[in-house]
């Protein structure tokens, strides 16, 4: 096809919803929790310039290939997952949809 272009995905991003009234320790556990119960390991716990405030998360599976980040920004009530293309690994695709769960129901008591 002439002129047609390859859209290219560089980052997935996962929202996950909070609740109106949050605790910032409250929102850091269930994330910490989620990812134990899913034998992540964090590799590095910091905060993200552009997101002033914020708690970022990178988590791996053991020794497998693939980092999958979590930022909470709670300035902006925001909290979500993200991958960037160059991290990318098999196992982070059924691991989102399980960890934004377990994040939900923890802050949410369900």
């Amino acid at each position: 096809m002439v002129g047609s272009k390859k859209s290219v995905v560089t980052l997935t991003e996962v929202e996950i919803p909070l609740p109106p009234q949050f605790y910032n320790s409250q929102c850091e556990q269930a994330i910490e929790n989620a990812a134990a119960e899913h034998g992540l390991l964090a590799t590095m716990k910091n905060t993200l310039k552009q997101f002033p405030g914020s708690t970022h998360w990178h988590y791996k599976r053991g020794n497998e290939r693939g980092t999958l980040e979590i930022t909470l920004w709670p300035l902006e009530q925001r909290v979500w997952i993200s991958v960037h293309a160059n991290r990318r690994a098999d196992w982070i695709d059924s691991a989102i949809p399980t960890l934004k769960e377990k994040i939900e129901r923890s802050l949410y008591g369900h």
